[in-house]
């Protein structure tokens, strides 16, 4: 969109200060930069996207062709043989923990920056640093921001709750062998909970488009996608940009039509007629 502005250059023949050339720098400076990380980002994510998916089918499918025995009756679903304990933490328990702490270190700051706990500000130096503010900031524009923000924690915890229950009667027959014969009478507690916590387990797919429809209902094709409430700070910004961008080409009408009407009134002679 940047780019459009050089015609009005190229028919001046001529560049200046103001604000069509502050307009340009700023749409050069974002659309630029914004490109630039935007194209890292999709590298990142296919880059992790396949190291993911290598992983999983090392641990899920080659593990079952270099060993025939990799996958029994556990006893009350089929999964990976208690001899490749190994396999078995590395393939799916320590990601499963691994993401779920790692969903509370990320959120829990998303959401005290969004309350207006956390902020950051510029420097007489310059720098911009993250502050610490014991009361949430009173910025207005933030205010519906704010008060959804503790829906960011519902994330984190789901998933946190989930995976807890599984995790720990799990661990409980690492620590004690005699547990994992879930089919002796006096483990039926423990077989009870065992097909509680899977079952949990297994809803996280049903929960996470739960969470989504609850949280973020413009996201995809439900609700009132790309519709902002009256009021909302975004929507006021969206106003006054489009405003800007209007007295902007305006502006850039009027001069075009200047520039045009001087060189058709200098091509006249004095003593010329109409």
């Amino acid at each position: 969109m940047g780019g459009l502005i050089d015609v009005k250059w190229a028919i001046e023949q001529r560049t200046y200060c103001g604000d069509v050339c502050n307009a340009q720098g700023a749409l050069a400076q974002i659309g630029v930069t914004a490109t630039a990380f935007f194209t890292t980002a999709i590298s990142i994510q296919t880059c992790v996207s396949l190291v993911t998916w290598g992983y999983v089918i090392l641990i899920g499918v080659v593990g079952w062709l270099v060993n025939p025995d990799f996958y029994v009756p556990d006893p009350l679903w089929c999964w990976i043989r208690p001899k490749y304990r190994l396999e078995s933490l590395f393939g799916q328990y320590i990601p499963l923990w691994v993401c779920g702490f790692g969903n509370v270190l990320i959120y829990i700051p998303l959401y005290l920056f969004s309350r207006g706990n956390l902020d950051l500000e510029g420097g007489g130096d310059g720098r911009i640093r993250w502050k610490w503010y014991r009361r949430a900031l009173n910025d207005p524009e933030r205010e519906e921001l704010r008060s959804q923000a503790w829906k960011m924690l519902l994330y984190p915890s789901a998933y946190t709750l989930q995976i807890l229950g599984t995790s720990i009667v799990r661990w409980m027959s690492y620590i004690n062998p005699s547990l994992i014969d879930l089919e002796l009478p006096e483990l039926a507690g423990m077989a009870a909970a065992s097909l509680l916590f899977r079952w949990v387990l297994r809803l996280s797919g049903f929960i996470n488009v739960l969470l989504i429809l609850t949280t973020r209902p413009n996201v995809l094709l439900f609700g009132s996608r790309g519709v902002l409430p009256v009021g909302d700070p975004r929507a006021m910004h969206n106003e006054e940009f489009q405003q800007h961008e209007s007295n902007t080409i305006a502006e850039m009408d009027d001069v075009s039509m200047s520039d045009l009407n001087h060189k058709l009134g200098s091509r006249r002679s004095p003593g010329s007629r109409d």
